[in-house]
């Protein structure tokens, strides 16, 4: 099932940051993104499965209308009411903006001290 489009502004392939999303081209002549840092759906707050469950239970999904690409996320899974919807970012996000300790723990292994000594600068997590 579709859950929603993932919207944002079309940028270049050289911006990057924690909202962008690669738009790909079926022709691949060009390499764009979408940035939903400041405008776009609900779908960019969409949390990563890391640390919260064993796997995403919604994937990202090119699909072209009239040729052009649109981002769609997908259930990969039966969710029931209550259920946080949880994607998986992809090993290049995480590289760039998870620090390893979290990339490695799993939901089974990480005690909420753990998760604290793993974040940068020791931020604050509220709600553990």
């Amino acid at each position: 099932d579709i859950i929603g489009e993932y919207t944002g502004k079309i940028v270049g392939d050289t911006v990057n940051g924690h909202y962008v999303a690669a738009l790909e081209d079926k022709t691949h002549e060009a390499s764009l993104g979408v940035d939903a840092q400041t405008c776009g759906s609900e779908m960019r707050f969409i949390n990563s499965y890391l640390n919260i469950a064993f796997n995403a239970n919604v994937s990202m999904r090119t699909a072209y209308v009239n040729t052009y690409p649109h981002i769609l996320l997908v259930c990969t899974q039966d969710i029931e009411p209550g259920d946080e919807l949880l994607l998986d970012y992809g090993e290049a996000y995480n590289n760039a903006y998870l620090t390893p300790q979290v990339r490695k723990q799993t939901c089974e292994t990480l005690s909420a001290m753990e998760l604290m000594d793993a974040l940068p600068n020791n931020e604050e997590i509220s709600n553990i």
